[in-house]
C-alpha cells in the first residue's frame, strides 16, 4: 500500500500488525520504519522511530536516523537535537558533524556551521563535501583569504571540480590577485566552457583593471551561456554605460529588472542615465506601468519620485518617495545621487530629515 501511495492505508496496516504479537515488537517496528524511511515518507516513519528509541534506547543508530528523519522534513531544530544526543555516544561520527554543518548553515548559524565541519574534517580528512561546504561559507562570509586554502585543499582530492576552480578564482579575484583568478578562472573554463560563471569573472577582472572593452567580450560570453542571471547582465550594461554606449546600457539594465524586480543597483543606474540625459519625461509612464506591474519597490518609487523631480511634479515625487522610504529606507544611499539638494522642495526636505536622511 505504501508503494502505491496509499500511506493511510498502509498505516492502519502496520498498527495492526503492531497488535498481534508483543514479541516481535521491535521487529516489526524496525520493518516498518525500514518500509517508509526506503519511501521516502519520514514524516510517517517518525512516530515509529519514536517508539522503536523506547524499546531498543541502547541501539544508538536509531537515534541518527530519526535526526536525519527531522533533517528531511525541515524540522531543524529536533534535528539539531538528536544529531547532538547520538554525537554524545558516537563522537567520531563525522557524517553526523557533517549533516549539522548543513543545518546549522541552513539556519544562517555560520560559526556553529564551521565548527561542525572542522569536527567533521578533523575526523575525515578525506570529507570532501565539508571541504567544500566549509569554502564556500567562508566565502560567502567575504572571508576569502581563509576560503582560498579551504578551495585548494579540495582540489587536491577533487582536481576536476570546476566549481570549486570557479569560486577559488572570486577568492583571488575578491583580494586583488588578478594573476591567481585569471588562473583559475581560464582552469574553469577549460574544463567547462558551457560553464557561465567563470567567463563572467574573467569580466569582473577586466572591468576592475579598466579594460572595458575585454569585459565586454566576456560578459557577452556569459550571458550567452546563461540569460536568467540578473548580475551578468547589469555588469554588461554597467560596461557599457562606462562606454558612454547607453541605448545598450539601458536594455541590459532593463534584463537585469526583468529578472529581479529587487535590482536595486539596475534601478539606480538607469535612473541615473535617465536624469543625466533628460529623459525622465519619457521615462516616467514606463516606470508607471512598471510600478502597476510589480506593485510597491521601493526601487521603482525612488525612480519615479526622482524623474517627477526634475520634472517639476513635486507632489508626485514626494509620494513616490514617501512610499519607498517605507519599503526600502536603508537603500536611500543607493539613489541619494538622484536627488541633487538644489531641487528637493521643503516638504521633502524635511521628509528626509525625518527619516534621518539629511543630504
Amino acid at each position: 500500500l505504501g508503494m502505491l501511495g496509499d500511506i493511510q492505508g498502509a498505516r492502519k496496516m502496520f498498527d495492526f500488525a503492531l497488535t498481534l504479537d508483543s514479541d516481535e515488537t521491535e521487529n516489526i517496528l524496525f520493518s516498518i520504519v525500514t518500509v517508509l524511511q526506503n519511501l521516502n515518507y519520514y514524516e510517517q516513519m517518525i512516530p515509529y522511530m519514536l517508539k522503536l528509541i523506547e524499546m531498543e534506547p541502547d541501539f544508538k543508530a536509531h537515534l541518527y536516523d530519526l535526526a536525519y528523519a527531522y533533517e528531511k522534513i525541515e524540522n531543524y531544530n529536533y534535528s539539531i537535537i538528536y544529531y547532538l544526543k547520538y554525537l554524545e555516544e558516537e563522537p567520531f561520527s563525522d557524517s553526523a558533524w557533517y549533516n549539522l554543518g548543513i543545518i546549522y548553515n541552513k539556519l544562517d548559524q555560520s560559526d556553529k556551521a564551521l565548527g561542525a565541519y572542522d569536527f567533521a574534517l578533523a575526523i575525515n580528512s578525506q570529507n570532501t563535501f565539508a571541504l567544500f561546504n566549509k569554502g564556500n561559507i567562508l566565502s560567502n562570509l567575504e572571508r576569502y583569504a581563509d576560503a582560498i586554502p579551504v578551495y585548494l585543499e579540495y582540489l587536491e582530492n577533487e582536481p576536476d571540480s570546476f566549481e570549486a576552480m570557479t569560486y577559488l578564482g572570486e577568492c583571488y579575484e575578491k583580494i586583488n590577485d588578478y594573476v591567481m583568478s585569471r588562473k583559475y578562472y581560464q582552469d574553469a573554463i577549460d574544463l567547462a566552457p558551457e560553464y557561465a560563471d567563470p567567463w563572467f569573472g574573467l569580466g569582473v577582472i577586466e572591468l576592475n583593471s579598466g579594460n572595458v572593452a575585454d569585459s565586454l567580450i566576456f560578459f557577452r560570453k556569459a550571458v550567452r551561456l546563461d540569460d536568467e542571471n540578473p548580475e551578468y547582465w547589469y555588469l554588461l550594461g554597467k560596461a557599457h554605460y562606462i562606454k558612454r554606449e547607453l541605448k545598450s546600457a539601458m536594455s541590459c539594465f532593463r534584463e537585469a529588472l526583468k529578472i529581479d524586480t529587487y535590482y536595486d543597483e539596475a534601478w539606480a543606474d538607469l535612473g541615473r542615465i535617465i536624469l543625466k540625459e533628460n529623459l525622465a519625461v519619457k521615462a516616467i509612464p514606463y516606470f508607471e506601468h512598471a510600478y502597476q506591474v510589480t506593485g510597491n519597490i521601493a526601487g521603482i518609487n525612488y525612480l519615479l519620485a526622482a524623474c517627477y523631480l526634475q520634472v517639476s511634479e513635486s507632489e508626485k515625487a514626494f509620494r513616490h518617495l514617501s512610499l519607498a522610504l517605507e519599503s526600502g529606507k536603508d537603500y536611500f544611499r543607493e539613489y541619494s545621487d538622484l536627488f541633487p539638494k538644489e531641487i528637493l522642495t521643503r516638504k521633502i526636505n524635511k521628509l528626509l530629515k525625518n527619516q534621518g536622511l539629511i543630504l
